[in-house]
């Protein structure tokens, strides 16, 4: 004897056993490794949680491959389930079963099917793993691929957000476009698309992923100058944003990338573009104590005096220990103190304070010779 479900009033009782009588029969007919104190539980408890499952989505959902070969499971196959939308694909991915995913694909079963969220299987591949996401990816890439659910996010913006590098780097293999925002805005009409996947398939270890939970694009992540070059000759959007607004330059800054901030600037890359805190490319610079980065903000023209959302210029974020070291190259070219409301000040921003840093020590004859040198190659290769 098997206890199915029990209930407190008849007319529970009665609406579970009209779930139950359709499909459990039916199924422990077509799997019949279901048909046991165990298998009778699990097919139970899925079935209250997913009261309006088709045969399909509980064989998707089992793993049950063998089961797809019945005409009364199969005929299923793309059915959409009411509260949800999930098709049975759907549910395989998000199982991260990769033989059913396999074989629902070769079955012809739809990748373009949208669930009532318009998330697509990449969408829900995205989180999962590479494998799945190359066997839904075969052939012509589906236009899903880079289509928007109602949150705003495509599958690429998915995988950031879930912290999955390998599934990043297998959508952008797959064909996604890097320059679509995470949310959509009046460029979006008008940005050209980019896709790297190409570039990558020749160049496979050139991003450093470990950061991709921030989101962005591909120029977010480059490791080199040369990637940075070659990413942006594939129509990489230079000045995108991730999901804190930071475009590619912010994120080099802060990771002390000087020959990808260089070839950033070179490339014409906007350095007055504030992240989410207003903070310009000049502010995180200083917070990181670059010298050689603000030295080069400073030859490519930067507003020196931006505030952030704080109210705050790059001057005013210096502490008293930096101030020594790198307050004499924004004084040294006009960065102006801070205003008289302005609080929380040190002498070096203060309205009437008179502290304008210490200028480098006097470099001799030798080392001005080697400097000339470095400063004509660099002036050459900007060129």
């Amino acid at each position: 004897m098997y206890s199915l479900y029990r209930a407190t009033t008849q007319e529970e009782a009665e609406l579970k056993f009209i779930i139950f009588k359709d499909k459990i029969p039916v199924f422990i007919e077509v799997a019949k490794e279901m048909c046991n104190v165990h298998g009778l539980q699990k097919l139970c408890d899925i079935l209250t949680e997913h009261p309006s499952w088709t045969l399909a989505h509980l064989a998707a959902h089992f793993g049950l491959h063998d089961s797809f070969n019945d005409p009364r499971v199969n005929c299923y196959l793309n059915s959409s389930e009411p509260e949800t939308g999930m098709s049975p694909l759907q549910v395989a991915i998000s199982t991260q079963n990769l033989k059913t995913v396999q074989m629902l694909v070769a079955a012809s079963c739809s990748l373009e099917h949208l669930d009532n969220e318009a998330n697509s299987v990449f969408h829900y591949a995205a989180s999962t793993t590479k494998e799945i996401i190359g066997t839904l990816a075969q052939g012509s890439p589906p236009r899903c691929l880079n289509g928007r659910n109602k949150n705003g996010h495509t599958p690429l913006h998915i995988a950031c957000l879930s912290d999955k590098p390998d599934c990043v780097k297998a959508l952008l293999l797959a064909g996604a476009d890097s320059n679509i925002a995470a949310t959509k805005g009046d460029e979006d009409a008008t940005m050209e698309p980019s896709y790297v996947g190409n570039y990558l398939q020749n160049n496979p270890n050139t991003l450093y992923l470990k950061d991709v939970k921030s989101g962005g694009t591909p120029l977010h992540w480059a490791n080199s100058r040369l990637v940075i070059e070659a990413l942006i000759d594939v129509n990489c959007h230079i000045n995108a944003v991730n999901f804190e607004a930071k475009t590619a330059l912010h994120v080099m800054v802060e990771r002390n990338k000087i020959d990808c901030v260089v070839a950033l600037l070179s490339r014409q890359a906007d350095a007055d573009i504030g992240d989410k805190d207003g903070n310009r490319p000049l502010h995180l610079a200083v917070k990181t104590g670059n010298q050689s980065i603000i030295q080069a903000l400073i030859v490519f023209g930067v507003d020196l005096d931006v505030l952030n959302n704080a109210g705050e210029t790059a001057r005013h974020l210096m502490t008293k220990d930096q101030e020594a070291k790198l307050l004499y190259y924004l004084a040294a070219v006009g960065a102006r103190r801070c205003l008289p409301d302005v609080s929380g000040c040190t002498d070096g921003c203060r309205y009437n304070g008179t502290y304008e840093g210490i200028p480098p020590p006097k470099v001799s004859c030798n080392k001005k010779c080697y400097t000339r040198r470095n400063l004509k190659r660099i002036e050459i290769w900007i060129k």
